[in-house]
């Protein structure tokens, strides 16, 4: 859905040139600020990437906590079956 501007609106705008517009709803009193829907696009997929960062960064974190109470496989302890003979000579 898409709305007109007022020439007073158009002229608001003009006036800002690279800035924003900010408005004000006047029931709500509720603040908004208008950019070019190209701007807003590229602003949506920056935060749609940075989200799949932070997901991606959030999966990473539980997987390494989950490891740090694994022992690591060369400190391992490894089962070595002796013979009794071999025990003798051990001790």
């Amino acid at each position: 859905m898409g709305i007109q501007l007022t020439p007073q609106q158009q002229q608001a705008l003009n006036a800002q040139k690279d800035d924003p517009l900010r408005i004000i709803n006047p029931r709500s009193h509720s603040p908004y600020i208008l950019v070019p829907e190209m701007d807003y696009e590229t602003g949506g997929e920056l935060l749609e990437d940075d989200h799949k960062q932070q997901t991606l960064h959030e999966v990473a974190l539980r997987n390494a906590s989950g490891r740090m109470d694994e022992t690591p496989r060369s400190s391992r302890s490894k089962s070595i079956w002796l013979t009794s003979a071999q025990r003798v000579l051990i001790r």
